[in-house]
């Protein structure tokens, strides 16, 4: 009122005066930052609302938690074996970021089966056993220790010294002998054939009788005595048979 200084108090019937105050800006977080995550934030007027600077980046905090016991592959420190279980580097809890502090590991799991080979301690040879034990490749932890190990059996004889000279009557012997153990044994020599040199019919060595009746026509040899006509009765009987099945 221009008399006495009443206000009307209708908001149809005002004026205006001076100039609008400042925006009270204050940073909004859209987004919070991880330690391993930028965030986003804008300003905004804590009175009118109005925006401004959106979109703005939060940089990382950092601050990694290293509480996360994962089992992971870009974790493993060490992989198993029989000697120890599986050691991991701590992960962090909220972004998974490896620590890689060999100081912060855990161990998961359980040891490795061992990895066990044959080990020789003494090699068989023809007449004596071996020995050997399992020994684990990666601990080298032995088991079995003192086992044996057959002998080869595969003896190396030598060439052999005759000890009886064959003849057209009697086979020979050689003896031969192990060259790695000493053992030994006896070899069979084969008979000589009768010889008539000078064409009497009668054996140079033995004096048998040579005559075509007496070589015996399977072996082409001539068998005397007793016993030597029975082999040769045995031996035509062959030759029977071999020419009938011939035919």
């Amino acid at each position: 009122c221009a008399v006495c200084g009443a206000v009307e108090h209708n908001d149809a019937h005002t004026f205006t005066t001076g100039s609008a105050l400042a925006h009270d800006w204050q940073w909004i977080e859209d987004t919070a930052s991880t330690c391993g995550a930028a965030g986003v934030k804008h300003e905004e007027c804590s009175v009118c609302h109005a925006k401004r600077n959106e979109n703005t980046t939060v940089d990382p905090t950092g601050n990694h938690s290293y509480t996360a016991a994962t089992v992971k592959a870009d974790a493993l420190k060490q992989a198993a074996t029989c000697a120890a279980p599986a050691e991991y580097y701590y992960s962090c809890a909220v972004c998974g970021a490896v620590e890689y502090n060999d100081a912060h590991t855990f161990i998961s799991g359980s040891a490795a089966a061992h990895d066990w080979q044959w080990i020789e301690d003494s090699a068989p040879t023809c007449g004596a056993a071996g020995v050997k034990h399992e020994e684990c490749s990666v601990c080298h932890e032995k088991r079995n220790e003192d086992t044996a190990v057959a002998p080869t059996g595969n003896h190396r004889w030598n060439e052999g010294v005759v000890t009886r000279s064959p003849s057209c009557t009697a086979e020979g012997e050689k003896l031969l002998t192990c060259t790695v153990c000493g053992e030994t044994r006896i070899e069979k020599i084969a008979r000589t054939k009768h010889k008539d040199g000078n064409g009497d019919g009668v054996c140079d060595n033995c004096g048998a009788a040579m005559t075509n009746e007496n070589v015996c026509k399977y072996c082409g040899e001539v068998h005397t005595g007793f016993f030597g006509k029975i082999v040769q009765f045995f031996h035509n009987i062959i030759l029977f048979f071999n020419r009938l099945f011939r035919k």
